[in-house]
């Protein structure tokens, strides 16, 4: 009993909060119908402004509408279309993107932001990424034969960069390879240099070793020469003496002579 009196309790409560989800589900919803009719209006006024040539005021219209909106595509590549005039590009681009990829756009819709997007990327020089952009374009208007004649100078102008940085890189590559190899033959040079260096200085020093070796071996020949000679040559008082003890002997002769003489009478 309690099980059914609690289940009765509770039944009346899941009702209303399945009644109030509905009703927030239907405010909600209108809520955002108005959100969708303000966004229309805004952007028609910001395309009358457009048309006007009241940039700032056409840019200020669209922000509301895309404000009111987010899923706006029209609202977005319009804005896309303004600020490219004001030469924006980069918010632009930004703009473009956002209708490019908007689930609520046309197949129009996406085709011209591909195409105005391939522009921007041609004005950049981002050639790659304007070729791509422009096969998105053709994707989703395959007829368009203004994407297609700028797809095709996309292509030649992709294909001149590629070429030229092959070109670049080829110079390159031959430049590192002539410094690499001026390098090793500074290298080899200096090498040799300082070899020869090297043995020129060592052959200096053996040459002034044996010059010095030679005037050390001439100077003790010499010195060895005079002390034989100076003792050969005696003292100058030694050959005094001989020279005295000589002439003594010389003079003694005479006298004995003499004696002999007297002695035999």
């Amino acid at each position: 009993m309690k099980k059914i009196q609690l289940l009765m309790i509770l039944f009346p409560i899941i009702a209303f909060s399945q009644k109030a989800e509905k009703e927030v589900s239907k405010a909600e919803l209108a809520k955002r119908e108005k959100a969708q009719r303000q966004s229309q209006a805004f952007a028609y006024q910001g395309y009358q402004a457009e048309k006007a040539h009241k940039l700032l005021d056409s840019e200020m219209d669209y922000r509301k509408a895309i404000s009111k909106n987010k899923e706006n595509a029209v609202a977005q590549y319009n804005m896309g279309d303004v600020l490219y005039s004001q030469e924006a590009y980069n918010e632009a681009t930004h703009y473009y993107q956002e209708a490019s990829v908007n689930k609520e756009a046309s197949k129009e819709d996406k085709h011209k932001a591909f195409h105005n997007l391939g522009n921007l990327a041609m004005q950049n020089k981002k050639y790659e990424e304007a070729v791509q952009f422009y096969k998105e374009a053709l994707r989703n208007n395959p007829t368009d034969e203004q994407t297609r004649y700028n797809l095709a100078i996309a292509k030649e102008k992709l294909k001149k960069e590629q070429q030229e940085n092959k070109k670049n890189q080829n110079n390159q590559n031959n430049q590192q390879n002539k410094d690499n190899k001026d390098n090793k033959d500074n290298k080899d040079n200096q090498n040799k240099d300082n070899k020869d260096n090297q043995n020129k200085d060592n052959k200096d020093n053996k040459d002034n070793q044996n010059k010095d070796n030679k005037d050390n071996k001439d100077n003790q020949n010499k010195d060895n020469k005079d002390n034989k000679d100076n003792k050969n040559q005696g003292s100058p008082e030694r050959d005094k003496q001989e020279n005295n003890n000589q002439d003594n002997r010389e003079g003694n002769t005479p006298e004995e002579g003499e004696r002999k003489e007297l002695s035999a009478e």
